[in-house]
């Protein structure tokens, strides 16, 4: 450093200022000052305490201002949704309409129907409201709720309600449930057989927030128009100005002009189910839907790589066994263990082709197709034309001979499912007199090998339900639409009983309880998803009740690997022998 001498004489050094001292900070320094390194200048007390003032301050700010943020969803999710509850609490329940808030219980020898319920359902503590012993009351956030609701279609509305708003709902007829094991959760599809058909899915995300509702699948029933004259439009999307309603002179619908008009065709997709996969988690789990479409009149594959649309029934024999015919309405759809598809068709012996006219003489049938999940999967390409085929490869002028008949009654099949065991086909008949009766088919596959489904014997009586029980008159127009049977896991058979109500059976046929909606829903629908729920459908609506049990699952060890050689007749003889 530089030195000089002060007035005195004496020896002092002199600070350079801050320019000269970051300058002299690049340079070389001199090696007699190397060591002695200068530090900077500090700051004063007053300047060093405000800057922590300030510091304290933001860092204060900044630690309670997720708070202000969080009050204020919290306020506004309170105020949106205050509507349809009471109190502060309740309030932060999910804005579903109620439809149900108990089930009410017939089997009065013992306490067997209260305890079932109690293990079935999400049910209070408190046994029910004033004197209501034959009732119990479901949890507040369990109850059956709306989930969906869509207005009515033309022909079905209340007043003229539905001249003012489009439905995206025609008239509902069956869920199922599929897993995805890409997603890590499932999602349930939703099948409407009105007009040309959608299926449309509901799901939920993987924590609170729910997707809702898309469209999986527009014309779900109705492509081509080859079986019918063609295939009408659905509604939903367009507006009320494309001849929606009808109009009067000054341009306004009216409800004479609207009851006026004819109902609405059923032409869509009546019943869905997941293709078993061999060795599969679930059986909900597969990449291929089954379709069981109206406007096509055939039962078809959906298939999940290419989407080609394969044919799986088309023709099927006559109850005389002596022809083959094509299917005329196609209801439920349900596979057996062993990769069998079991099939119903309801027709009458007078009007073969007409959907909205009731014939005096009606016919229906349980069919099965013979490890359907062998049957071969066409091209896209070959997806157009299959819409004409008369057989599932369009070379086979007639039926499928792994096509038989298992049960065959009057009146409507509006319900078939397999019983916890797998060793029974349930199937719910409803007669011309409206009279409602659950047969059971039994099934084996002791004497066969696998892959087999055995028929041991005729169908039975397992439960029988007259009008007169009922308090609500049956008679609503289509009332064979839809699958209206289910049996959940511990083999309790769920089924649309009264034109309002859904009975619960054991698993010996008594009945146990009865859920009851109000008069104006009628369902059309009763089935298991596997995310805790039971789902019932009417025709515009979706709803759910909080279940403790799923229902009745299939294992997938038994479907038999992909063969081609599926017509082998030595095989199909030893399995077909009663």
């Amino acid at each position: 450093m530089r030195r000089r001498r002060g007035g005195d004489g004496g020896a002092t050094m002199v600070r350079p200022s801050n320019g000269v001292e970051s300058s002299l900070r690049g340079q070389t320094r001199q090696s007699g000052d190397r060591h002695h390194q200068r530090q900077p200048p500090q700051p004063t007390h007053s300047a060093t305490a405000t800057a922590s003032d300030g510091e304290q301050v933001r860092r204060s700010y900044d630690d309670h201002a997720w708070l202000a943020l969080f009050v204020t969803a919290l306020l506004y999710f309170i105020a949106t949704r205050s509507g349809q509850s009471r109190g502060v609490l309740s309030s932060l329940a999910r804005p579903y309409d109620v439809a149900a808030t108990k089930i009410t219980l017939h089997n009065d020898k013992s306490n067997e129907a209260e305890e079932m319920m109690r293990a079935t359902f999400y049910i209070a503590k408190s046994h029910g409201y004033l004197n209501e012993t034959d009732s119990l009351y479901f949890e507040s956030r369990r109850r059956l709720e709306v989930i969906l609701s869509s207005p009515f279609d033309s022909h079905e509305g209340e007043g003229c309600k539905s001249q003012k708003q489009v439905p995206f709902f025609s008239r509902l007829a069956s869920t199922t449930y599929v897993h995805d094991e890409d997603l890590g959760r499932g999602y349930l599809l939703i099948a409407d057989v009105g007009r040309s058909g959608r299926i449309w899915r509901w799901e939920e995300g993987g924590g609170p927030i729910t997707i809702g509702r898309s469209l999986h699948q527009e014309r779900s029933g109705c492509r081509s128009g080859l079986w019918v004259e063609n295939c009408p439009e659905n509604l939903f999307g367009r507006t009320q100005s494309q001849e929606d309603v009808s109009m009067n002179h000054e341009g306004h619908g009216t409800c004479r002009n609207l009851a006026a008009r004819s109902p609405i065709p059923l032409l869509g997709s009546a019943s869905l189910a997941v293709e078993l996969t061999r060795h599969a988690e679930k059986s909900s789990i597969g990449k291929n839907l089954i379709v069981a479409e109206w406007g096509e009149r055939r039962i078809a594959r959906v298939e999940g790589e290419t989407g080609a649309r394969t044919p799986l029934v088309t023709m099927v024999p006559t109850a005389d066994f002596k022809s083959w015919r094509r299917l005329l309405r196609p209801n439920h759809v349900a596979f057996s263990p062993f990769g069998d598809l079991f099939f119903t068709d309801n027709y009458d012996l007078e009007n073969h082709v007409s959907f909205n006219v009731t014939a005096s003489t009606k016919l229906a049938a349980v069919y099965r197709l013979k490890e359907s999940v062998n049957v071969a999967p066409i091209s896209a390409q070959q997806s157009r034309e299959a819409h004409g085929w008369h057989g599932t490869t369009g070379k086979e002028p007639s039926g499928d001979e792994n096509i038989d008949i298992l049960f065959q009654t009057g009146g409507d099949i509006e319900g078939m499912a397999l019983s916890a065991d797998h060793s029974t086909l349930f199937i719910l008949v409803t007669d011309q007199l409206s009279e409602r009766t659950i047969y059971d088919l039994q099934l084996s596959s002791e004497d066969g090998d696998e892959g087999e489904t055995m028929i041991s014997n005729r169908p039975t009586v397992f439960y029988s339900s007259p009008r007169s029980s009922c308090r609500t008159n049956f008679g609503e127009r289509g009332s064979h639409v839809g699958s209206k049977l289910a049996v959940d896991e511990n083999g309790s058979i769920y089924f649309v009983d009264c034109p309002n109500e859904v009975t619960i059976l054991s698993a010996n046929g008594t009945k146990i309880a009865s859920l009851q909606l109000n008069e104006k829903a009628t369902p059309t629908s009763v089935g298991f998803g596997e995310d805790g729920y039971i789902y019932i459908t009417t025709s515009n609506q979706l709803m759910r009740l909080r279940s403790r049990i799923g229902g009745a699952k299939l294992p997938t060890n038994l479907v038999p690997p992909f063969s081609k050689k599926r017509d082998d007749k030595t095989r199909r003889d030893k399995r077909d022998k009663q």
